[in-house]
């Protein structure tokens, strides 16, 4: 009798900015290997680590200042840190809530539920083509007046009793309006929300009077990226999975490449070590202020898998690494700012949740929205250059297929962690000199909720 196959990961073939809801991410399906690589052997990591690196990691001075002791593990699952997280920081931060491509004409609008805000977000662009941001609930009795994710409409129509209100927040129809004594509709406009943009990402502070104005807020990171093609690109794909574990630990996945070596071993093989960097240390890091960024290495001789191969005489970008990009991202402060000929990409984390990650040809904007203290919404948008031609969708499919796999393998271990914390057999955490934007990460969310 043949022996067994391993169960297949379901690869939907993804149209424009196509969404694939992903269910919980511990499958059956998922806990088995899955042999994306057959012939791929995982090299000896003895072996590599035996070989010394050719220049350490240049790390921003400020690192020292974080320390190396251990880090405690409640953070991730204490129900009195979560509330004040809620409080401190996400009800008085500003938050990235999509793209201004989202809501490109006048009458177009998107909704945000942000559970972790208590509310339900509206945003919006008027007739002068202006974005504004609302509460998405009735003045009459509280209901949502927008109940799609999004739309054009020239009046929100509350579904209970009929209240509309136009594109600028404003009350335009009360049916028997004669019948309710004292109603002035002036003052009685949806409750709007702070909304700025930077970059084409739309941001919303749910704080009546925010301590900060979002260019206070963002810092130095204000021009990091400014000449970056971000505009030209579409949204081609989007991953949604409701994953549980804390909003801090999925983070910290992504913040840090000490686990691309065991865990990507499969899906990108050799793209982010090689035998100058067999660890596949980073290439920079830099805290800045709340927020922090760093660089990752790319292997420059990665030999391509087939697929890969076949995607990059059809497109540029799908690969992770420069040594098969056809464009270089010159003159961006915040992309490759070393200036390294073995860079893969950037990733930035934009303080509370958001990370946009930047490289040759594509960019990603990942989210990570708290839900409870061992439950977390993971988001990840990936845009890319249109092609022009039949032959260019080759490469976004491969691409699209690769950030899938990549994505079922970061999320992968979270759930199994998250698990665990809970047993108090291990109260606190390791971390290396890798991992110490995961440590910044920490200290920020420590300084704010316990001054």
């Amino acid at each position: 009798m043949p022996s067994p196959q391993p169960l297949p990961i379901p690869r939907p073939w993804f149209r424009g900015c196509d969404q694939w809801r992903m269910p919980s991410v511990l499958s059956k399906a998922r806990d088995r290997p899955v042999p994306l690589q057959p012939k791929f052997v995982k090299p000896s990591r003895t072996n590599l680590r035996s070989k010394p690196m050719a220049v350490a990691t240049p790390f921003d001075p400020a690192t020292a200042a974080l320390g190396t002791g251990l880090v405690p593990l409640e953070n991730y699952h204490s129900e009195s840190v979560f509330q004040r997280e809620k409080e401190m920081i996400f009800k008085k931060s500003w938050l990235c809530v999509g793209r201004e491509d989202q809501a490109p004409n006048p009458g177009d609008y998107f909704v945000q539920d942000l559970p972790i805000c208590d509310t339900s977000i509206i945003i919006t662009r008027n007739r002068q083509n202006q974005l504004r941001a609302f509460h998405n609930m009735c003045l009459h009795r509280g209901n949502k007046v927008a109940v799609h994710p999004q739309g054009n409409v020239s009046r929100f129509v509350c579904g209970f009793h009929g209240w509309a209100y136009d594109n600028d927040g404003q009350l335009r129809h009360v049916p028997d309006e004669g019948s309710f004594h004292g109603l002035d509709k002036a003052k009685m406009c949806l409750r709007e929300v702070a909304l700025d943009t930077w970059q084409g990402f739309v941001f919303i502070n749910v704080d009546p009077k925010p301590a900060q104005s979002l260019r206070e807020h963002l810092g130095s990171l204000e021009h990091m990226f400014d000449g970056f093609p971000h505009e030209g690109m579409k949204c081609v794909l989007t991953l949604r999975a409701e994953v549980n574990a804390n909003w801090k630990l999925l983070m910290d996945a992504y913040m840090e490449a000490y686990h691309v070596l065991e865990l990507h071993a499969r899906s990108a093989p050799n793209a982010f070590n090689s035998d100058a960097n067999p660890n596949g240390h980073l290439n920079s890091v830099r805290l800045l202020g709340p927020h922090r960024s760093m660089s990752i290495y790319g292997n420059p001789e990665q030999i391509p898998t087939p697929a890969q191969a076949l995607a990059l005489k059809f497109v540029f970008g799908p690969s992770y690494t420069p040594a098969h990009s056809a464009q270089a991202l010159e003159k961006v402060p915040g992309v490759n700012p070393d200036g390294r000929s073995d860079w893969a990409f950037d990733s930035t984390l934009v303080f509370p949740n958001f990370s946009f990650y930047t490289s040759n040809g594509w960019f990603l904007r990942q989210m990570y929205w708290p839900i409870a203290p061992d439950k977390s919404i993971y988001e990840s948008h990936m845009y890319m250059f249109e092609p022009t031609d039949t032959k260019g969708l080759i490469g976004w499919e491969h691409a699209k297929t690769q950030l899938f796999d990549v994505a079922l393998e970061d999320l992968s271990t979270v759930e199994r962690t998250q698990g665990m914390l809970k047993s108090g057999a291990v109260n606190e955490m390791y971390l290396s000199d890798q991992e110490v934007l995961v440590r910044h990460g920490h200290h920020i969310v420590d300084q704010i909720i316990n001054r």
